[in-house]
């Protein structure tokens, strides 16, 4: 059980899960660059890779590592979750796949199933094409949790960041929406399903590792 949140390394970065607004205040995760003396850390055993791309030709590469449930949202939300509720969270490996460096985004969002989100907040639980029709996306919040692979997070204008080709981080997306306690890995799952990024595509899965 682990702890929910939305930022990137440096500045925090909310991005949605379903287009909607975020709930909880903005918090600050460690830096990217932290870990060993080098600042990187072994790759974690992870499912298939999908690579989604922009229009403007950036490149990211997505491996989901595991799917769990916490409680623990003291720095996120006003309150815990209600009686016999929790909240989910995905952690997956988002890389630079190409030769140049790229804006950080979150691609991944997490679809759960929708008659495992508690009542209050199944209203705001929306079904994507190419998605299981019984599971729908939240509103997330999304946060570097530490570098892998490559160079640290580059500065850019406006608070903007951006990885250097070949970096890779360890991400982990939080549904802000509570969901029930009994939801287990087998209850999500991580797509990529944004225009931004699939145009006229169907959503991709990016799978757990087995």
């Amino acid at each position: 059980m682990l702890g929910l949140a939305a930022l990137v390394a440096g500045g925090l970065l909310l991005l949605p899960g379903s287009g909607d607004d975020k709930d909880g205040p903005a918090v600050v995760a460690p830096s990217a660059g932290e870990g060993t003396s080098q600042g990187q850390q072994a790759l974690p055993r992870r499912g298939g890779p999908i690579t989604v791309g922009t229009a403007d030709g950036s490149k990211y590469r997505i491996e989901a590592v595991t799917g769990r449930t916490s409680d623990d949202v003291a720095s996120l939300q006003s309150s815990s979750p209600p009686s016999g509720g929790t909240f989910a969270y995905v952690e997956y490996v988002l890389s630079n796949p190409s030769s140049q460096k790229v804006l950080l985004d979150f691609p991944g969002d997490v679809f759960v199933k929708k008659n495992l989100v508690l009542s209050k907040g199944r209203g705001r639980c929306m079904p994507q094409a190419g998605v299981p029709e019984d599971m729908c996306t939240l509103p997330i919040k999304s946060e570097v949790v530490r570098r892998l692979a490559g160079g640290p997070l580059l500065a850019g204008d406006g608070g903007d960041q951006y990885m250097p080709p070949g970096a890779s981080y360890l991400v982990r997306a939080t549904v802000a929406v509570p969901v029930d306690e009994h939801l287990t890995r087998r209850d999500m799952g991580l797509y990529v399903w944004k225009q931004l990024y699939m145009a006229d595509q169907l959503a991709k899965h990016a799978p757990f590792p087995r």
